[in-house]
Parts: structure tokens; C-alpha cells; sequence
């Protein structure tokens, strides 16, 4: 019995071994099958790419894209788009688009290939570009309406492809060996501008759908008073964006209104009020003189121009602890910044409607801010500012309270001693330059007092800053727009940007003088000598990166460019009313 049982354990060991290399050798099968399918197709590929690289590599392919032959059936085919209705303009005259990027780009509107690299990769968000149930079909728009380029290129270098940054330059130039497209106007946009096509489209529109760098440029454009300098017609008829300074004696202190021309920044790191003075590089001393005169000229002007009107506080006595808790209560939090210090940038500034008003104390008179409480209205009609209904004593008890933000102990504001001889050498460069009207009403510069002389010169300074684009002052009721107009910035030839010294520094293209001219306004002319009264004014918002973008974006989408009422995102009669 015992030797059955061994035999039978014997046989049932030998079998558990023929099993197990049994596997094994179907597993090496099954591997060595996967490896060398996975090797006849990398061959085959090869073979494939080696054909495209030759033009076709065997012979009937060959043929077959032979000139005059390569109609019947060829090997290599160019997929273009024709757009009959969406015209370019080529040497004066209106063309169809022609769109050819399908050559390459094989698998736009597919999805499944969005993680492939380029060419073959599909286009972001299929549901909403290019697919036929999206609401922009390839067939209907093509490729260039949006990205600009082209379209009728059939290779990368013929395309006018652009990269969106430095490292993708460098990239493209050594590997494809890319360089700019000469002679050609419309190079596609970099990708972070892409949204600046948007607008072509979709007119009329406040926010445009799923364009939000777009619709934040726009925002940022407005809130800084571009249109207060410039000529923008899209824009239409925008309010002005600054505070009315007819009545300034009566609402600021002469000193702080000195400090605050002279950099805003200092009290409200996020004012969109911008920096005229002292923001070039390498300011010399003598523009240091210059700028201090002008500052307290201009200072001058606005306080002697304003109307002489005093506001009293009421026999009350204020809480400070109260005008806390009603500013809390009231919800004034929602539209201002109260928090000295705290850093609030141009990106996130969007959700406060007011100015920020932790900087307040040194900056109004209190009984100003106690009848502004009252009735905002009646100081400044245009302004957003809502009637809260407040008694005498609420309103006194959070004028109580703002007079306390900002202020520091023994901190005092001081204007410097009046520069005579740069004053008079300013006036004297006005007389001699005929501005002066001698003779009907106006007084020469050696018969001037100081006071008059700093008053002539600020109304001159005023109006070549274009205070008055952003500001309600008294003297300045029909001024011209001091900038240039921007009306079809976004299709403005490249010749006509002068670029000065930064020639050959930043890409000779639309958005780099732009993005420039956003991030350090004044470049353009650093070094060269000209006149004080010629030099750039343009003044400098502090802008960080993105902001300038973003604004960027917005103004490359201000074109002549037309597109047909078939092709444009049409509003309905309600939708019409409720954009304006």
C-alpha cells in the first residue's frame, strides 16, 4: 500500500513539473509573438515615415505624385478648407480664405487623440471648436479666423507659426530650424493671445463665453481709464474712471494731494490712479527738479481752480467702536478694502467696485467724508456709491472710524521749498514758445508772481497728462484725448510702431510693443535726447505679467477686421438690452 501511495505522488510531482514548464514555455511564446509584432510594425512604420521623408519611396507611389498625374489618385494629399465668405485681404484686394492646416493636423476634431503629440494631436475642447455640433464647425470657420497665420502654407515654416514663448523658440529653431516669415503681416498668435479672435465674432458682448483673459482685459482696460486717453469707438461712451476734482479744497488736504501726484503707490498699492513721476530708469537730477515743480504746480492749479466750498461736521461725538460695527453691518467690506497693508494685486481687485480705504485718514477731510456718507450723489452723480439712509449719528460715527485708518502716529506730510529758478525757466520755455497769450488777457513770465506762475503751469501740465481723460476739473470741459487712437490697434501695421531702442531687443511683432509698452511705458524713448514736452508720458500702472496680458489680449482684439452678420454671435433683442 505504501509503494502505490509513492508511485502515485511520484507521478503527480513529475506532472506538477511538465505543467509548470509548460507555462513557461507558452508564456516565452505568447512574448516572443507580442515582441515580434510590436518589431514588424516599428518596421513597418519606418518604411512608412521613410516614404513620406522621400516623397512616396516606392515607385507606383511615386508615380502617382508625379505633376499632371498627381490628380488620380495620390499618395500625399493637401486637405484645405474654403471659406468663400470669411475674405482676407491680400494687396488691396478681398480673397477667400483657404485653410490648408488639416494637412498636418489630421486629427483636429477627434478627441481621442488629445494626448498625441503635435501634429496629430486633436484640438482643446472638440465640443466647443471644430466638430460638426460644435458651435464653430471646421467646415464653417476653418483654422485662421481664429489663429490668424498662413493658411495656405503646407509646411511648419510656411504656415507663419509662431511661438508662444523664448524656450519654444529656441526649441523650434533648433529642430525644425524655424525662423519669422518674412513679408507676412499675420503670423498666427501666440496661444496666449489666442483669445483676442474672440471678439470678432461676438460683438456687442460685455463678457464673451468661455474667454476669460479676454473679458478680464477688457475689464482692466476700463478700470485703468484707457479710454480717458485714447480713442477706443467699442468702447463707446464710458464714464470717466477718476473721482470730479472741481471741489477738491473741500475734500483733500493740499499736502497729501502734493505726495499722492507724486506717487500714488505708496498710499494705495492697488489704486488704479497710475505713476507720472520718477518711475524711468536712471532718472537724472535735473528731471527730479523738473518733475517736483510740475507736481506742485499742477498741485496749484487744482486747488486754486476749485470751488470754494466748506463742509461741517455736526455737534455730534463719534464712536469708533460704533462706526466699526456699522461699517461691518452696512457691508462696506464688499466693495473696499479696509485692511492696511494687506496686498490685494490687479488679478483678484475685480471683486471690490470702490476705492480702497485703508489709507484713508491722511487723505480726506472729515467733514467731507461725513456729508460724502450722507448723500454721495450729490458730490459725485456718476459714482456707484449707494444711498445707505444713514442717521446723522451713523454717519458721524463711521466718519469717526475711517478718519483713524491710515494714519501713523507723528507722521507728517510735507511739500519740499519751491524750486524758483527751474520754475521760471519752465514758464520761460512756454513764453518763449508763443504758448503764452500775451496781450489778451495773459501776463508775461517776468511779471508773474509765484503764485500765478505755478498755476500757469500746471493748467499746461494738466492738459499735456490728459488729467482731465479721467477727471471732472474745473477749466477742462471739452479736452482732446491726448493718446493715440485705438480704435484697430489689433490689425495697425508693425511698421508704424516705433520701437526705438528696443529694436531688435523684443520680437518685431504687435503684441511684444504692446506687452512692452504695458510693463515700462516710457522704453521707447530711454536715451534719446528730445524735449521734456515731446518725450513719452504715457504713465506706468504697475502692472505685473499677467495683467499686461490680459490687456494685451484685449487690445489685438480692436480690428477692422469685418465679419459677416451669418458668421457673428447675434444677440437677441432682451440679451441687447441687458449688455447695455
Amino acid at each position: 500500500m505504501d509503494k502505490h501511495k509513492e508511485g502515485f505522488f511520484h507521478n503527480i510531482h513529475k506532472l506538477n513539473i511538465i505543467f509548470a514548464l509548460s507555462s513557461i514555455a507558452l508564456l516565452l511564446s505568447v512574448l516572443w509573438l507580442i515582441w515580434y509584432d510590436y518589431a514588424r510594425d516599428w518596421k513597418e512604420w519606418q518604411r512608412k515615415f521613410i516614404q513620406i521623408e522621400s516623397g512616396g519611396g516606392n515607385t507606383g507611389s511615386s508615380i502617382r505624385n508625379l505633376p499632371l498625374i498627381d490628380f488620380l489618385n495620390p499618395s500625399m494629399k493637401i486637405k484645405q478648407i474654403v471659406l468663400p465668405d470669411l475674405q482676407k485681404n491680400i494687396n488691396f484686394t478681398a480673397i477667400p480664405r483657404v485653410d490648408r492646416c488639416g494637412t498636418c493636423h489630421l486629427a483636429l476634431d477627434r478627441k481621442e487623440y488629445a494626448e498625441r503629440e503635435q501634429p496629430f494631436r486633436s484640438h482643446p475642447r472638440p465640443d466647443l471648436y471644430l466638430s460638426s455640433d460644435s458651435p464653430h464647425p471646421q467646415e464653417k470657420f476653418g483654422c485662421t479666423i481664429c489663429h490668424q497665420g498662413r493658411g495656405r502654407g503646407t509646411s511648419f515654416l510656411s504656415s507663419a507659426h509662431t511661438p508662444k514663448n523664448a524656450a519654444q523658440r529656441r526649441l523650434w529653431e533648433y529642430t525644425y530650424g524655424w525662423k519669422e516669415m518674412e513679408y507676412w503681416e499675420e503670423p498666427m498668435l501666440p496661444l496666449q493671445y489666442i483669445e483676442a479672435s474672440c471678439a470678432k465674432c461676438h460683438k456687442g458682448v460685455l463678457n464673451v463665453p468661455e474667454a476669460e483673459k479676454l473679458n478680464r482685459g477688457r475689464f482692466l482696460a476700463e478700470r485703468s481709464g484707457c479710454h480717458g486717453c485714447h480713442k477706443i469707438e467699442k468702447d463707446g461712451d464710458l464714464p470717466k474712471p477718476g473721482p470730479p476734482l472741481n471741489n477738491i479744497s473741500g475734500k483733500l488736504e493740499k499736502e497729501w494731494a502734493y505726495n499722492w501726484i507724486k506717487e500714488p503707490h505708496q498710499f494705495t498699492p492697488n489704486t488704479p490712479m497710475p505713476h507720472f513721476f520718477h518711475h524711468e530708469h536712471k532718472v537724472t537730477p535735473e528731471r527730479v527738479k523738473r518733475s517736483l515743480v510740475e507736481i506742485e504746480s499742477i498741485t496749484e492749479y487744482l486747488f486754486s481752480a476749485s470751488a470754494k466750498k466748506t463742509y461741517t461736521l455736526p455737534p455730534l461725538k463719534g464712536s469708533i467702536e460704533k462706526g466699526r460695527s456699522l461699517v461691518s453691518l452696512i457691508g462696506c467690506k464688499g466693495c473696499h478694502i479696509l485692511q492696511k497693508g494687506k496686498s490685494h494685486s490687479l488679478q483678484n481687485i475685480s471683486e471690490f467696485f470702490g476705492p480702497d480705504l485703508s489709507y484713508i485718514g491722511p487723505k480726506v477731510k472729515a467733514g467731507w467724508l461725513y456729508h460724502w456718507l450722507k448723500n454721495p450723489k450729490v458730490y459725485f452723480p456718476e459714482g456707484k456709491m449707494p444711498d445707505f439712509r444713514l442717521s446723522d449719528q451713523e454717519a458721524f460715527d463711521i466718519t469717526t472710524y475711517l478718519m483713524t485708518l491710515g494714519k501713523v502716529e507723528g507722521e507728517k506730510l510735507d511739500v519740499p521749498d519751491t524750486d524758483m529758478k527751474m520754475l521760471d525757466s519752465m514758464v520761460r520755455e512756454i513764453d518763449e514758445k508763443n504758448i503764452l497769450e500775451k496781450g489778451r488777457g495773459g501776463k508775461g513770465a517776468e511779471i508773474m508772481n509765484t503764485r500765478e506762475k505755478k498755476e500757469f503751469l500746471g493748467k499746461r501740465l494738466i492738459k499735456r497728462y490728459g488729467c482731465a481723460g479721467c477727471h471732472e476739473m474745473n477749466g477742462f470741459d471739452h479736452e482732446n484725448l491726448t493718446g493715440a487712437e485705438l480704435t484697430k490697434i489689433g490689425t495697425k501695421k508693425i511698421h508704424k510702431f516705433d520701437f526705438g531702442p528696443m529694436k531688435g531687443k523684443i520680437e518685431n511683432r504687435r503684441y511684444a510693443w504692446l506687452f512692452q509698452k504695458m510693463i515700462g511705458p516710457r522704453i521707447f524713448d530711454r536715451g534719446l535726447k528730445k524735449d521734456p514736452d515731446v518725450k513719452l508720458k504715457m504713465p506706468d500702472y504697475h502692472m505685473n505679467d499677467e495683467d499686461a496680458e490680459a490687456i494685451v489680449t484685449y487690445l489685438l482684439s480692436l480690428t477692422d477686421e469685418r465679419i459677416p452678420l451669418e458668421r457673428q454671435s447675434l444677440l437677441t433683442r432682451s440679451e441687447t438690452d441687458i449688455e447695455k
